[in-house]
């Protein structure tokens, strides 16, 4: 009885957390701009974008050459 008690209280308390989430993401960059400044933002948002793109390639290469450069009509369906 007692550990349902406590699993509802975990729910609740999530729940109340994401209320806070009606703050805008756009007013949490700012936050986060002001507070680590732009150039700071910058770097962070173009590492994400290399390590985005180098997936994307990887993942890429990996399909063309699982499909034999796509000359299945699946794969090229895929993408």
């Amino acid at each position: 009885g007692k550990g349902k008690g406590k699993g509802k209280g975990k729910g609740k308390g999530r729940k109340g957390g994401k209320g806070g989430g009606s703050v805008s993401k756009e007013f949490l960059d700012k936050q986060l701009e002001e507070y680590m400044g732009p150039e700071a933002i910058k770097a962070m948002l173009d590492n994400e974008l290399d390590v985005y793109f180098k997936d994307k390639k990887a993942l890429e290469a990996s399909s063309t050459a699982a499909a034999t450069n796509g000359s299945t009509p699946s794969a090229s369906a895929k993408a």
